[in-house]
Parts: C-alpha cells; sequence; structure tokens
C-alpha cells in the first residue's frame, strides 16, 4: 500500500518498513546495552532505563530526589542515549519523516521528564510516572501512524 505522501521514486511502505523496522531494531538494542551498564544501577534503583512502561508502582511512589550519584549516571546515560537517537536519525527522516516526528516528540517528553529530575525539581516517582505515560502517548502515536499507513512494526 503506498503511503500517502508518496510521488513518483518514492518506494512504498513495503520498501520502505524493513529499512525502519532494522533500524529501530537496532537502537533498541543500543538502549539495551546502555541499560545494561553497570554505571547506571543507580537509576535502575529508582526506574526503568528503557521500557517506561514497566515502571513498578512502588517507583512510581518514590518521594525521593535525585541524589549526586544518580545525577552523575542520569547525565552520562542521557549522552549514551543520544549515541542510540543518532543511529535512528540516520536512517528513518529520510525514508518515513512522520515516524521520525514521532520519535522526536516521543523523545522531547523523556527530556522534558528528565532535565528537572537532575535539577532536583523533581521525585523520581513523578519521574517513572510521566516516563511511563509518555512511552504509553508514544505507543499511542505509533499505533494511529500504522493504522493510517497501512504499517506494521
Amino acid at each position: 500500500m503506498p503511503l500517502a505522501c508518496a510521488t513518483p521514486g518514492t518506494p512504498d511502505a513495503g520498501g520502505i518498513a524493513p529499512t525502519t523496522v532494522a533500524a529501530s531494531r537496532e537502537v533498541l538494542a543500543c538502549r539495551r546495552s546502555v541499560a545494561a551498564n553497570p554505571e547506571y544501577r543507580p537509576i535502575a534503583a529508582h526506574m526503568p532505563l528503557i521500557e517506561f512502561d514497566r515502571a513498578t508502582v512502588v517507583q512510581m511512589g518514590n518521594p525521593s530526589l535525585s541524589t549526586d550519584e544518580d545525577i552523575a549516571a542520569l547525565t552520562a546515560s542521557s549522552e549514551d542515549i543520544q549515541q542510540c537517537r543518532r543511529k535512528l536519525q540516520e536512517t528513518v527522516p529520510r525514508d518515513i519523516p512522520a515516524t521520525f516526528a514521532i520519535s522526536i516528540a516521543g523523545w522531547n517528553d523523556n527530556d522534558t521528564t528528565l532535565s528537572p529530575l537532575v535539577k532536583r525539581k523533581l521525585t523520581w516517582g513523578a519521574a517513572a510516572t510521566r516516563l511511563r505515560t509518555a512511552e504509553a502517548e508514544l505507543a499511542r502515536r505509533v499505533a494511529i501512524f500504522n493504522a493510517l499507513t497501512g504499517m506494521v512494526s
């Protein structure tokens, strides 16, 4: 099924999806390697490093603020996650600009949550809750995009 904005010479969804799916899998593998880094264990004690929908009720109720150790781990992990994002930026924008826009919106939601966490203006529980909500919203946006374009993830 062709994309609504397809023009002559533009690949249809069948030609784009495999490239995008491969890039998405590569980014997920990159994020998982960041999450597995022992340097970031202080974060993992407060919330999942990826798959924010797995935040527990205890994590979402955590009233504590970031410690210096937490902030160092958040800062370092953020830099690593940026590298993962760049991998997606190299492929998806030229294939499916709308998918990239959805990704940017999700990244913005995450960064908007993590910034006050680093500044000690947001508790770990509030951050875990916001990230969980943002991940659900991102999944909703992707599902709508897939339904409108006939693409599957």
